[in-house]
């Protein structure tokens, strides 16, 4: 075979990405299939879930289509958007209370076997290493960029709705707590989907004041686990420095270590709580 000049390999090169975006498109059903199979299983959260795994398809489809485009036909990678699949995915993740990591971690594994059905299409179909060289360079490069703009982009979309359905939340929490605490009829099942909190057991409530609330709750938690309660503690704020904390005792009413629990305290020397009685009702006693 003769030599060629670096020009002739660069314009070969550029005819094989084109050709890599068609195969791309053909394959594409092929692509989508060995993508979710993978991604699904990233994350424990995720992989039961079926409206988020339904969503991942349809993120991976679209991205896929898009990166098939930009490849074929010499799109510009800083002009594209994120597909509103890409986005709604992300978003779901946030109402789960999923990392974004998750996200994040989704979009490099992804590209790297994207990257490896590629390779092999080159070693397959392109007989000068040369030109399959510098074909897989140009295609890696394209890669890179492409899922720095998007993944950024979703990133965006994640924390924006992170904030909304953080504060959302909140707000349905505190309507909720107050018609509870208030001796409202509350539909038990509903009550404890607002919350986050199973409330058919029995609590021990608190009062906490003289700290940061974000100090409040992590103290909270950190006396729940040492005192020995069965799950993760429901805790509402009621200014900067008070709150008000209910310990989860499981079905039936045991006695708390609370002494254990007191040196929790130790590390804030303002921090003060108050304990009610152990009891079976919707609230606990506080």
């Amino acid at each position: 075979m003769a030599t060629r000049t670096v020009d002739e390999i660069d314009r070969l090169a550029l005819e094989r990405v084109a050709e890599i975006g068609a195969s791309m498109g053909a394959h594409m059903s092929e692509l989508v299939g060995l993508l979710h199979g993978v991604l699904a299983e990233i994350s424990d959260e995720t992989s039961g879930d079926r409206q988020v795994l339904d969503l991942l398809h349809a993120s991976i489809e679209s991205n896929l289509e898009t990166l098939a485009h930009i490849t074929r036909y010499g799109l510009p990678v800083d002009a594209v958007s994120s597909t509103l699949e890409a986005e709604e995915y992300a978003r779901r993740l946030a109402q789960r209370g999923i990392s974004s990591t998750v996200l994040v971690r989704s979009y490099r594994l992804g590209q790297q076997l994207v990257l490896d059905w590629v390779f092999r299409e080159l070693a397959r179909g392109e007989p000068d290493a040369q030109v399959a060289f510098t074909a897989s360079r140009l295609f890696t490069d394209l890669t890179f960029r492409y899922v720095d703009s998007i993944s950024e982009q979703v990133v965006v979309a994640y924390e924006t709705e992170r904030e909304r359905w953080l504060a959302h939340r909140s707000t349905v929490r505190a309507a909720m707590l107050s018609e509870l605490l208030a001796g409202e009829r509350v539909d038990a099942g509903t009550a404890e989907q607002a919350l986050g909190y199973r409330l058919r057991q029995h609590h021990l409530g608190a009062v906490m004041w003289g700290a940061d609330v974000r100090v409040l709750e992590k103290t909270l938690s950190a006396l729940g686990k040492a005192a020995g309660a069965t799950g993760q503690p429901l805790f509402f704020s009621r200014d900067r420095s008070t709150g008000w904390g209910w310990l989860p005792l499981g079905r039936k009413a045991t006695d708390l270590d609370l002494d254990a629990a007191a040196a929790e305290l130790g590390a804030h020397e303002t921090l003060r709580i108050t304990f009610g009685s152990p009891v079976r009702a919707s609230a606990g006693s506080g």
